[in-house]
C-alpha cells in the first residue's frame, strides 16, 4: 500500500466523525496484519532457498563426501526413501516413547522431590548441596556413562531425557 492503512481510517473519521458503514479501523488493521504476515512468509522461504543455495554450493565447492556432507537433494531423496517405507514413522514413534517417558519420571521424580524437599527443613538441608552440586555436571556429561552403565537401549535414553527434565521441574515455582 503506498498509503498506510492507520492513515486512511484516522482521515474518514477526523472528516466524517464516524467511519462509513463496513469500514472500522479493525478492518484496516487486519489487512495490515495479513499483509505483514504474507511478507513474513515471503521472507521465511526465501531465506530457506538462500539457504539450500549454499548448502549445495558449499557442498559441491569443497567437492565434500556424502558422509561428511550430504547435498540437499541426497537428503530429501533419503527422507522420501524412509518415509515411503514406512521406517521413518516406526522410528519416531519410538523417540516419541522414550521421551514421553523420561520427561514422565523426570517430571514425577522432580515434583516428589520437591514437594518433600519444599515440607521438611531437614530434608532441604541434607539434599540441597547435593542437588546444587549435581546441576553443575553436564547431562551431555552423564550420557556416555549412562549408555555403558544401562546399555544402548531405551532405559539409557529414558534416564537421559529424566535427566533433562528433572531440575528444571525442580527448581521451578
Amino acid at each position: 500500500h503506498l498509503v498506510p492503512p492507520e492513515f486512511i481510517s484516522g482521515i474518514l473519521l477526523q472528516s466524517t466523525g464516524t467511519m462509513p458503514r463496513g469500514l472500522s479501523r479493525d478492518f484496516f488493521m487486519h489487512r495490515k496484519r495479513v499483509n505483514r504476515s504474507a511478507a513474513n512468509l515471503i521472507l521465511l522461504v526465501i531465506s530457506i532457498l538462500i539457504g539450500l543455495i549454499i548448502w549445495e554450493a558449499v557442498v559441491r565447492v569443497l567437492d565434500l563426501p556424502a558422509f561428511i556432507l550430504p547435498a540437499p537433494r541426497q537428503v530429501l531423496n533419503r527422507f522420501l526413501a524412509v518415509a515411503g517405507d514406512g521406517s521413518l514413522a516406526r522410528h519416531a514413534w519410538v523417540t516419541i516413547r522414550e521421551v514421553l517417558l523420561g520427561m514422565s519420571l523426570g517430571a514425577g521424580a522432580a515434583v516428589l522431590m520437591g514437594y518433600t524437599v519444599a515440607k521438611s527443613k531437614v530434608v532441604e538441608r541434607l539434599l540441597s548441596p547435593y542437588l546444587v552440586a549435581s546441576q553443575a555436571v553436564p547431562t551431555v556429561a552423564l550420557a556416555p556413562l549412562l549408555v555403558l552403565w544401562f546399555g544402548p537401549g531405551t532405559l539409557s535414553k529414558v534416564l537421559v531425557c529424566a535427566l533433562i527434565v528433572f531440575f528444571p521441574v525442580l527448581v521451578d515455582d
